[in-house]
């Protein structure tokens, strides 16, 4: 399904706010303080309207002091997210740590329960799993910042360490870590993963939707990799079989960080053509699947479409992030509406970019996301998201039992 702006774009002050914030710095926009303070506006020619100028200015002062404090609240936590964490900060490492041997790390991160239904994939791997389904509910979809602090302390304590110690996140890593994490409306836990890493590195996302527009309340699974790319880590961002109708939708598309894709900071590899509209003229693509939707992709042309990343792909790890949306529905049943890529689509770019980063240290990591499961959501404003986003119509009829069998098969 599309996600689809609440209120009219021309009628909606973030949409202003972003319009306005796009022409000075689109990177750390803060378009709800712009949204807040239109509404004070209203608040205050109400209270000149009904009360006394002593009360007036009473209240115009709380009203001040208490926009200015939200403000400054939300701008420190935004911005925090586009840096490491504070443990993290001092211990950047100017090059790549070297390719080593590395054993392959399974774990589950369980928020919702699918993946344990899938007892093939259990018995057959083995995986580490962490368990914490009452967290699940607060922050699908998204979360405030309290809430996704509270995801890292979670995190940290899973794992053992705020640096997970001997586990495979580590500054020298000696795994390649595959971690799964359930329903696609999780997809935002990447950046904690991510953000874990003092080594610089690539990151490479497969999705059918954008997951990079500006999101100021906190971290939303179509907001997190804006971020992400940000991070002073990443050296180099790859979007693969984006098929949605976000990418050109108006009013999502004041909310992309176009500095980072007029710049192919974030590179953008669309499934079947090139998205237009806006400043996409701007933006350098290379569409996967030129010539038949339904046909595979080959050999030649991936190795083509990556040949100018070449020595960037050559000179660090890769990180890589699954979302099975990309997949058609042969392949993943999961949450959202699907892609066009095939499972195999998938697994050739996957072995033609890993084997074009052997010399910059293999792959670091991998996170797969995408399994179905029923919403389960906590507070209005998921329980809103949910209704708005979740359409069972474009979805069709789930079967639990025949999702549950087609992703396990593809994991």
């Amino acid at each position: 399904m599309e996600r689809k702006p609440l209120i009219p774009t021309m009628c909606n002050p973030i949409y202003w706010a972003k319009v306005h914030w796009e022409m000075s710095k689109d990177t750390f926009g803060l378009p709800a303080s712009y949204a807040i303070l239109s509404v004070l506006v209203l608040i205050v020619a109400w209270i000149l309207y009904y009360f006394s100028w002593t009360t007036i200015f009473v209240l115009v002062g709380i009203i001040i002091v208490g926009s200015i404090a939200a403000c400054v609240y939300w701008s420190v936590n935004y911005v925090a997210l586009f840096k490491l964490p504070k443990n993290k900060q001092n211990q950047i490492v100017d090059k790549a740590v070297p390719n080593t041997e590395r054993e392959l790390f399974i774990r589950i991160l369980d928020f919702d329960g699918t993946l344990h239904s899938q007892k093939e994939l259990i018995q057959t791997y083995k995986p580490e799993i962490f368990n914490d389904r009452k967290l699940g509910p607060q922050i699908r979809m998204g979360c405030g910042y309290e809430n996704y602090k509270l995801l890292s302390t979670t995190l940290d304590t899973l794992f053992q360490s705020p640096f997970d110690g001997d586990h495979p996140l580590s500054l020298h890593p000696r795994h390649t870590t595959l971690t799964f994490f359930g329903s696609n409306d999780f997809h935002h836990i990447s950046l904690q993963l991510i953000r874990r890493y003092s080594q610089p590195f690539n990151v490479v996302i497969f999705d059918n939707h954008p997951d990079y527009f500006s999101f100021p309340l906190g971290s939303h699974c179509g907001s997190w990799f804006h971020q992400a790319s940000s991070l002073p880590t990443i050296r180099q961002s790859f979007h693969f079989g984006g098929y949605s109708g976000e990418f050109e939708d108006d009013f999502m598309t004041e909310l992309c960080p176009w500095s980072l894709l007029q710049t192919s900071k974030i590179a953008i590899f669309p499934a079947t053509r090139k998205f237009t509209g806006l400043k996409w003229d701007s933006v350098t693509q290379k569409v996967l699947k030129k010539y038949s939707i339904d046909g595979f992709l080959t050999r030649g042309r991936v190795e083509k479409i990556l040949a100018p990343y070449k020595e960037v792909l050559g000179k660090y790890p890769l990180y890589v992030t699954l979302d099975k949306d990309v997949m058609k529905r042969r392949d993943a049943v999961q949450n959202w509406n699907s892609g066009v890529m095939w499972v195999e689509d998938v697994m050739l770019v996957l072995e033609v970019m890993m084997e074009m980063s052997k010399t910059g240290g293999g792959l670091l990591g991998i996170d797969v996301t995408g399994d179905w499961s029923k919403v389960e959501v906590q507070g209005l404003a998921r329980v809103l998201l949910d209704k708005w986003q979740h359409h069972e119509k474009e979805n069709g009829e789930v079967d639990p039992e025949e999702a549950r069998r087609i992703n396990e098969h593809t994991n």
